[in-house]
């Protein structure tokens, strides 16, 4: 698609001028009759309409990162409507125009009416908005109702999104001229911190904006009418203080009552939590006394009673940050959360603020056989290796994803994350890099669980925090898989992770009980990644090498040709070396589970006894606890197999493991499988 820049003309004005044959695409209607209008030809010329006078809520200096420069500007594509009336919601459409190309010599072909050439047209156009609307047929209030979607930085088809309306006679020789108004609102946010004042800022982000724009407003709030239809931009997590600049949606709220401007939140207007606010959070250190800081600002024409954000205008924000005012009720500070203890997988509340150390190993040190211990590839305090952090893969398919306000603090080599606040629950990968911004070697990673269920807080035979525990075989057990966001019956959320034995990330199975249907996985902002694992054939290293390159890429499933004739044995590894990264008698580094628990060994596992096949729900009793039936994972090919008839479940010593099967069928952990399996995790309590 070519790219057309208007150049600037005036002091508030950027003009656009430009004509182009109308080629691309077109449609029309059958009303009124084509045999009533003749086509006509006509040149079109354009400008686009400067910002509105800039409502400064407070002031900020020069182009910031985000800003679209002259793209402001720029038209790459146009629809134009037109209908036969004077703009009234009953005009029928005649025809419809689409141009994405040769826009600098712009000719457009709209229709005259026969016998009444004076008879004005009512013209409808949109720019940028790509062909969303190239099948619309219908009335002019229809075309009013009609929204377009927007990204995560408030562009349509990734540009600025414009809109105008001409009242004219068609008449072949007489050009036509439109200026254009932009429909999206542009937000600049800088930040400064008085010195002396110790805060960090770790986030920066635009919150409840609308998802879609309106063509035309049609109410006096416009256009959201419940909270699925916002969402919150993208955070800005790195130079927060060189600030920011989003486009947003014109997003028209009712007045607020607040008297100030400390007073200015959502409390204070009755469709609050509609309302669009720029949040800036960090962290606050005096001496030993830290905090969690964030600072709201809700957008309008005023620091108090407007929450309204106008198309075409521009809102400048400025957070001057200067201190803790306990007074001032857009202020949020919290205590610094406890460290987690260690471990590879951190089991996360919705709305809980987490911090972990990504210093201290998660368990017991295995370094035998020339594979590193975990310091050595993370470092210590004094020689931290990790430089960065980030989400490598996560079940949540949105901007806000499963965590927010993701922060490292590389001088303690700690992380801290706040996990989504409402009905929310699913699993990501976390990982530690060697590099700035999510480059280099993957040093380490991690689980994270974002889940109501609560095992520590559970005790046997009475109802816990989300969830129960079991003590079955002498251990306590959660009563569900690793990853699992329940444990009810014949539910595909009942459905945990895959592991191969030794490995300590997670692998998605099957998200449905009884087929093969792979789970969807997403990048950190919410992008579509990929089906199930990614997967890599083990030729390309043995032994150590492999376990090291296990640990750089923890969401690759290593699969083998060895072995294929014998399930029984082998490794993922390659070799023959029977490596203990997991333990029959301690929580190793490599162990999968939250902190305080582990999978269970050997000497657990072969005492099970009791299990009750349940041929509705595809899965077992055993003793009360359940067991959903979610297949495993081949070593072969990472293909899931038999969803909804078996389970199989490592034990912490090499090549064993535990299978229920149909009709009341147990398999006692005697049998050996090879390593390279992937089979479902559940976790025991730590003896003491």
């Amino acid at each position: 698609m070519k790219r057309y820049r208007m150049n600037r003309v005036g002091k508030l004005l950027g003009f656009i001028y430009g004509m182009a044959f109308m080629l691309a695409c077109t449609g029309e209607t059958d009303v009124p009759s084509a045999g009533n209008y003749r086509p006509v030809e006509l040149d079109v010329k354009m400008e686009v309409s400067g910002f509105q006078n800039p409502e400064a809520t407070r002031s900020v200096n020069g182009p910031l990162p985000g800003d679209l420069g002259e793209e402001e500007n720029a038209i790459h594509n146009i629809m134009a409507f037109q209908f036969d009336g004077t703009g009234n919601d009953t005009d029928p459409l005649v025809i419809m125009r689409y141009a994405d190309s040769n826009l600098k010599d712009l000719k457009l072909g709209f229709m005259q009416p026969i016998g009444h050439e004076e008879k004005e047209q009512f013209i409808y156009f949109i720019a940028n908005a790509g062909k969303q609307l190239q099948n619309f047929s219908g009335t002019y209030g229809q075309l009013k109702q009609q929204l377009i979607p927007v990204n995560n930085k408030g562009l349509a088809d990734g540009i600025m999104l414009m809109s105008a309306t001409l009242q004219t006679t068609i008449k072949a020789g007489n050009p036509i001229s439109v200026r254009f108004i932009r429909k999206l609102a542009k937000i600049n946010v800088s930040c400064t911190v008085e010195e002396g004042f110790s805060f960090t800022p770790v986030r920066l982000q635009l919150r409840n904006v609308p998802k879609s724009t309106s063509l035309v407003n049609t109410s006096e709030t416009t256009p959201v009418k419940e909270g699925t239809d916002l969402q919150n931009y993208w955070s800005v997590t790195e130079n927060i203080i060189k600030g920011y600049t989003w486009y947003m949606p014109e997003n028209l709220r009712a007045a607020g009552s607040a008297s100030s401007e400390k007073d200015k939140t959502a409390a204070a207007n009755t469709e609050g939590a509609y309302c669009t606010y720029v949040e800036i959070s960090g962290l606050y250190q005096n001496g030993g006394t830290s905090k969690l800081v964030s600072y709201k600002v809700y957008l309008g024409a005023n620091n108090t009673t407007d929450y309204s954000v106008e198309a075409n205008r521009i809102y400048n924000v400025s957070f001057s940050i200067k201190g803790i005012n306990s007074g001032d009720k857009r202020v949020l500070a919290e205590d610094f959360p406890t460290v987690r203890g260690a471990a590879n997988c951190y089991m996360v509340t919705p709305d809980e603020t987490v911090l972990i150390d990504l210093l201290t190993s998660p368990g017991t040190d295995v370094s035998a056989g020339g594979i590193t211990g975990y310091n050595g590839r993370v470092g210590t305090v004094g020689n931290n290796q990790i430089k960065s952090i980030g989400i490598v893969w996560q079940t949540a398919e949105t901007l806000d994803g499963l965590i927010q306000d993701l922060s490292y603090f590389e001088e303690k080599g700690q992380a801290m994350f706040k996990a989504a606040s409402g009905d929310v629950a699913g699993n990501l990968l976390l990982a530690a890099y060697s590099g700035s911004g999510q480059t280099g070697e993957i040093l380490w990673s991690w689980h994270i669980w974002v889940t109501p269920y609560q095992p520590d807080k559970c005790t046997v035979g009475n109802s816990g925090v989300g969830g129960n525990v079991y003590s079955i075989a002498g251990a306590t057990w959660m009563d569900r898989d690793l990853g699992a966001m329940t444990a009810t019956k014949g539910q595909s959320a009942t459905i945990g992770y895959a592991y191969q034995w030794g490995r300590k990330d997670p692998f998605p199975l099957s998200n449905n009980i009884s087929n093969n249907e792979l789970r969807p996985l997403y990048d950190a902002k919410g992008a579509y990644l990929r089906l199930g694992a990614a997967t890599e054939i083990n030729d390309t290293g043995a032994g150590p090498n492999l376990v090291k390159k296990a640990v750089a890429h923890p969401d690759v499933f290593f699969t083998t040709t060895e072995g294929a004739d014998d399930m029984q044995k082998g490794n993922w590894w390659k070799t023959n070396d029977s490596f203990s990264l997991w333990s029959n008698s301690a929580k190793t580094m490599y162990d999968p589970c939250p902190a305080g628990w582990r999978i269970p060994s050997l000497t657990v596992t072969k005492n099970i006894s009791g299990v009750s096949y349940d041929q509705i729900n595809k899965g077992s009793t055993c003793q009360g606890m359940w067991y959903q039936y979610c297949g495993y994972m081949s070593y072969l090919n990472a293909g899931i197999g038999q969803p909804g008839e078996t389970s199989v479940y490592w034990s912490s010593n090499y090549l064993n493991a535990y299978q229920m099967g149909m009709g009341n069928n147990f398999t006692a952990s005697v049998q050996t499988r090879h390593c390279g399996f992937g089979f479902v995790g559940r976790c025991v309590k730590v003896a003491p």
